[in-house]
């Protein structure tokens, strides 16, 4: 089965995506999320070759365009070419073989631009966009809260 997202078609096959039913539990105050198996292995494969992980309720995609994929291979990150910290978005950081820790990767503002405007311009794209992962990110929330998997 195909499913299409931000104008990509995406692969509906083991590994190509996070489904809701993936995820065992998610922590709303440190943001690890918890997979069922051998699933954080299939992300980190999928990291190799993608920059970007696509997470899906049903059918539907909740990230949109998808997360940024990050994950520690020693001391530097593969999969993303930007660490976190400099990619003004929510990422999905691998932490180990079973857990995965989304992030916010969004710059303070004395890393932007010496450029006034430029900085301006780039804490406005920054707060847009975390308004609108806010948006995506409780939907997520809310359909796990309805299946038990929210823990504190």
């Amino acid at each position: 089965m195909l499913l299409t997202s931000c104008e990509k078609t995406v692969q509906n096959e083991k590994g190509d995506m996070v489904l809701s039913e993936d995820i065992k539990s998610f922590n709303v105050t440190t943001g690890e999320i918890v997979f069922r198996g051998r699933k954080v292995d299939e992300i980190i494969s999928y990291a190799n070759l993608h920059s970007e992980l696509p997470f899906f309720i049903g059918n539907k995609p909740v990230f949109v365009p998808s997360i940024a994929l990050m994950h520690l291979n020693g001391d530097r990150f593969c999969g993303s070419p930007l660490p976190w910290a400099s990619m003004n978005d929510l990422g999905l950081l691998i932490s180990n073989s079973k857990s995965c820790i989304l992030v916010e990767g969004y710059l303070p503002w004395h890393f932007l631009s010496d450029n006034e405007n430029d900085r301006e311009t780039i804490l406005k794209q920054q707060e847009e966009n975390s308004i609108k992962r806010k948006k995506e990110l409780s939907v997520l929330i809310e359909y796990l809260r309805k299946a038990g998997k929210i823990v504190k």
